[in-house]
C-alpha cells in the first residue's frame, strides 16, 4: 500500500493539472469516499474518491488523476512519498501572489494558480479557501499560506473567527452570503487554524 501511495504522489497514475487540496471525509459508501475540501460546503462532496480505506471524518489529502479523484489520508501521505499533505507542516505551503494580499488574510488558489483574497461575499472564493497567509506579499510576490496549526497574530480577540469580505478574519460571521469559520483565538496573539465548511446564507 505504501508503495502505491508514493507511485500516486509522485506521479503515477498521472495527476491532472490541478493542485491537491486538504479534505476532509464526510461519507463512505459502497464506491468509495466523498470529500469536503476544506472551506467548502459541506453538502457538495467531492466522490467517489479512491484510495486506501478511510472513515468519516479523517483529514485526507484530494489529489486529482487521469484515474479520478484520490483520498490519500494525510498520514499515510506523509509516509508515502512525494509531496507532503498540506497541513503536517508547520511552514506551512507557498503559491505566487496575484493580488496584494495583506498579512493575516484568508486567501484561495484560482485556476491560474495564484493566490488571492477570499471573500465572504463570494461562494466560489469563499468555497475554495486555502489556508491563512502568514505574512503580506505583493502580487508577483510569494505568499506563504497555513492551512492548521497556530499562528502569532496581534490584538485578538480570544473566541472564533469567520471569513471577512476581503479575507480579513472577523468575529462577526453574518458578513456576507458564506458563514465560514476560520479558527479561533486561544489568547489575545495565539491564533488555532482550524478552517471548517462553510455555511451559505441569504
Amino acid at each position: 500500500m505504501a508503495d502505491s501511495i508514493s507511485r500516486l504522489l509522485s506521479g503515477t497514475p498521472p495527476r491532472l493539472d490541478r493542485p491537491p487540496v486538504t479534505g476532509q471525509v464526510v461519507k463512505v459508501d459502497d464506491i468509495g469516499s466523498w470529500v469536503a475540501p476544506i472551506g467548502t460546503i459541506a453538502d457538495s462532496p467531492i466522490g467517489p474518491c479512491r484510495g486506501p480505506a478511510t472513515a468519516v471524518g479523517d483529514v485526507v489529502l484530494l489529489v486529482w488523476t487521469d484515474d479520478g479523484p484520490w483520498a490519500i489520508p494525510q498520514t499515510a501521505a506523509s509516509t508515502g512519498g512525494g509531496t507532503p499533505a498540506r497541513g503536517t507542516s508547520s511552514e506551512g505551503f507557498t503559491a505566487p501572489a496575484g493580488a496584494n494580499i495583506a498579512a493575516y488574510r484568508a486567501v484561495y488558489i484560482a485556476a491560474d494558480g495564484n493566490a488571492y483574497p477570499a471573500s465572504s461575499t463570494s461562494t466560489t472564493t469563499a468555497g475554495r479557501v486555502a489556508g491563512i497567509a502568514t505574512a503580506a506579499a505583493l502580487s508577483g510576490e510569494t505568499v506563504t499560506i497555513r492551512d492548521d496549526g497556530d499562528l502569532t497574530i496581534p490584538s485578538l480577540t480570544p473566541g472564533p473567527y469567520w471569513l471577512g469580505t476581503s479575507g480579513e478574519l472577523t468575529t462577526n460571521p453574518a458578513t456576507g452570503v458564506v458563514q465560514l469559520r476560520l479558527g479561533h483565538a486561544a489568547t489575545t496573539t495565539r491564533f488555532v487554524i482550524r478552517i471548517e465548511p462553510g455555511i451559505a446564507h441569504t
